[in-house]
């Protein structure tokens, strides 16, 4: 499965709509969204070049609630575990650890994160041929 958006804070509906597969760009707090390439999402920033406003910088999740990167050109790299989350997000790690209250993951693409602990729902172990689940 491909990254299709990623949302830094809880959506209404009626934002949720704006955001359209395979279009990327990012969707702000205002409720506009930038349509334009995403060229870095990285240290609370996401960087977008849009040919309408040339490239602008916005800070999540003050700026920016939902980030969209359009279609992958390639397959994601593998990964070791799955982690969902409450609200029904999976991430994919290539390492898990715990550093107090948070679960540390090292994301293929994203790099290395926290997660508070109480977001997490299940942790699930990639196997060969499928997914089993870890106690």
């Amino acid at each position: 499965m491909n990254v299709s958006s990623v949302a830094f804070d809880w959506l209404r509906p009626d934002l949720a709509a704006r955001l359209r597969p395979g279009r990327p760009g990012v969707l702000l707090t205002t409720g506009d969204f930038v349509d334009g390439e995403v060229r870095s999402l990285a240290a609370g920033r996401v960087s977008v070049n849009s040919v309408l406003f040339g490239r602008r910088d916005y800070v999540f999740p003050g700026e920016a609630l939902a980030v969209t990167l359009g279609k992958s050109a390639a397959p994601p790299p593998p990964a070791e575990f799955t982690v969902r989350l409450r609200d029904g997000s999976r991430l994919f790690a290539r390492s898990l650890g715990v550093r107090g209250a948070h679960l540390v993951i090292e994301e293929p693409i994203a790099g290395i994160f926290a997660i508070a602990l109480d977001e997490v729902a299940e942790i699930y172990r990639t196997a060969l041929g499928g997914e089993f689940r870890t106690p």
